[in-house]
């Protein structure tokens, strides 16, 4: 056999068992899994070229949880890269990209719920709990999510309804055509924003003080 191609075989092969090694040492912890997918769906994307996974927090209390839910799952220690109003939190694995992309979708368009993850009520809180870190807003009046998926926000909201906590839908089109509709999911009753603040809350630390400050 020619040297290169038996070069080219080996390397190949060690890439396989260093794969394999990493898919065994997953550990499939639901709770952790499902809040690595709720940072993911509101502030993060995948990028299949070099197998990307990256999130963007906007706030220093939302890092730990992410690093600690990371090194759970798939022991690893991802990069913090600290930018002008939030931080990069970078990893490239294949293994770990093509897990996350058995649990859901992701990205701005077309994200969704791990739904497989979603069948315990625990796993439920966590997703909802990261995923308003990264999207929600605490009003005066109420708590708000915004974004163009109408469908992923219908997932939420039935969510929410499974937790006893009520909330609407309300869309509009912005007066640049240019831009999507837009669609907004409300949670405006105080009953059920005390419902919220009690049973989900916040990691992020300027949300959740907020949140006990307006209610």
């Amino acid at each position: 056999m020619d040297i290169k191609i038996r070069n080219k075989n080996n390397i190949i092969s060690r890439w396989n068992k260093i794969h394999q090694n990493e898919i065994k040492n997953i550990n499939h912890n639901s709770l952790h899994k499902s809040r690595i997918c709720g940072f993911l769906a509101g502030d993060g994307n995948l990028v299949d070229k070099r197998y990307y996974i990256r999130f963007y927090p906007d706030h220093k209390s939302l890092i730990k949880p992410y690093l600690n839910s990371i090194e759970i799952v798939y022991n690893k220690k991802p990069k913090i890269i600290p930018k002008k109003n939030h931080y990069e939190i970078i990893l490239s694995s294949k293994v770990i990209y093509q897990d996350l992309q058995k649990q859901c979708d992701f990205g701005i368009k077309n994200w969704n719920i791990p739904k497989k993850l979603l069948k315990f009520k625990e796993n439920r809180i966590e997703w909802l709990k990261a995923f308003f870190d990264a999207e929600g807003h605490v009003h005066k009046k109420h708590l708000k999510l915004s974004s163009i998926n109408e469908e992923g926000l219908q997932q939420v909201k039935n969510l929410l309804k499974t937790l006893g906590v009520n909330s609407r839908i309300y869309s509009y089109q912005p007066k640049n055509n240019n831009h999507s509709k837009t669609h907004q999911l409300l949670i405006y009753r105080k009953k059920d924003i005390q419902k919220y603040k009690e049973l989900i809350g916040f990691n992020h630390s300027k949300k959740m003080g907020k949140l006990y400050k307006q209610f």
